[in-house]
């Protein structure tokens, strides 16, 4: 599925926080039936494209050669460009498993990305970033 929006900010991103202000503006008012990943492409002046993929009810775990081919397929549709993405899925805040393998499957596959983005999760209650301690260390809860 692909999404355009008229009402995308156009300014460059040039930091993690422009790129958090982004995605909130995207999102909006958080509320998700089920889980998805979005992708949204950053020109070389790094000013947000006009399109939004948004791919709706992704496995609860990734297959990584299912999520390699896609970002082939969409860094083939931006050679030029970066990449940044964000998870979304009903529920808490609270990093589960399953969002850690995600982030790390896309931070691998984009590791070699410049400028490298963080990956975001968006839940019912919120806006977050996933930080590199996040990737590497389960959280006890």
């Amino acid at each position: 599925m692909t999404s355009s929006r008229d009402s995308l900010p156009r300014q460059p991103i040039r930091s993690d926080a422009d790129l958090y202000a982004l995605w909130d503006s995207i999102v909006g008012e958080p509320g998700f039936a089920r889980r998805c990943l979005w992708l949204i492409f950053l020109d070389l002046d790094h000013r947000p494209m006009d399109v939004i993929v948004p791919i709706d009810g992704i496995p609860e775990t990734p297959e990584i050669e299912g999520v390699s081919r896609l970002l082939e397929m969409v860094r083939g549709q931006v050679p030029e460009g970066t990449v940044a993405t964000m998870l979304s899925r009903p529920g808490s805040q609270r990093i589960r498993e399953s969002d850690r393998a995600w982030a790390r499957a896309i931070e691998s596959l984009l590791a070699d990305q410049r400028p490298h983005w963080p990956v975001h999760l968006a839940t019912d209650h919120g806006l977050g970033v996933f930080a590199l301690d996040d990737l590497l260390v389960a959280h006890g809860g």
